[in-house]
């Protein structure tokens, strides 16, 4: 049968870059969370990702960026949602 880890899954690939959300919750700070993105794997997703982090990019009058974003979705151990999901 299926057993159950709570150790993070072993990379397929090198991570080639970092990202970070400062979390916090009511207003208070709860921590990082730190990513690993595999760059060589797919590039233009992490350019993307790394661009939303930042927040340099806009569209219109609007800033892209996850500052400011509620996580929407958790599942411990696995992942996380954030960002306006709604465009």
């Amino acid at each position: 049968g299926a057993t159950k880890t709570t150790e993070p899954a072993k990379p397929q690939s090198d991570i080639t870059s970092r990202a970070f959300f400062d979390v916090s919750i009511g207003g208070k700070p709860a921590g990082r969370v730190v990513m690993g993105l595999h760059g060589n794997v797919v590039p233009q997703t992490v350019k993307n990702f790394e661009t939303l982090c930042r927040g340099t990019e806009t569209m219109g009058n609007l800033r892209l960026a996850y500052e400011g974003s509620t996580f929407h979705r958790i599942i411990p151990n696995f992942m996380i949602q954030a960002g306006d999901f709604t465009m």
